[in-house]
């Protein structure tokens, strides 16, 4: 999707998701929901498409994936038959959505850092 809404945008209560085809290309995106409106620890499992796709925070909420703010300007990448977990992770200064990604074999992807 070329935009936020409904259709690519992940409810605080869902805690698994399959990715289907592309509708554009490999910059279509999912939003994670708002740190805000889910607890501490909660995960959500993400099983990406057949094809790469990104992973964004709301837009304008200066939400973070990784320790890197998330919403729009810079994204995760999801690639194609792998496996996600996305959980919400509390500090004392901060919320941040922590993404760990492993491949179609089981082993853990490197470290995830999103970009523009």
């Amino acid at each position: 999707a070329a935009t936020q809404g409904t259709g690519n945008s992940i409810p605080a209560h869902v805690r698994a998701v399959q990715l289907t085809a592309n509708t554009t290309d490999v910059n279509d995106f999912t939003v994670l929901p708002s740190i805000a409106h889910v607890p501490v620890g909660h995960s959500i499992t993400i099983c990406a498409g057949a094809a790469n796709s990104e992973l964004r925070t709301p837009s304008g909420s200066n939400e973070t994936i990784n320790n890197v703010d998330s919403d729009g300007t810079n994204e995760a990448l999801l690639t194609a038959g792998n496996t996600y977990t996305v959980t919400k992770k509390t500090n004392a200064s901060a919320s941040n959505w922590i993404l760990v990604g492993y491949t179609n074999l089981g082993a853990v992807q490197t470290a995830i850092i999103p970009d523009a």
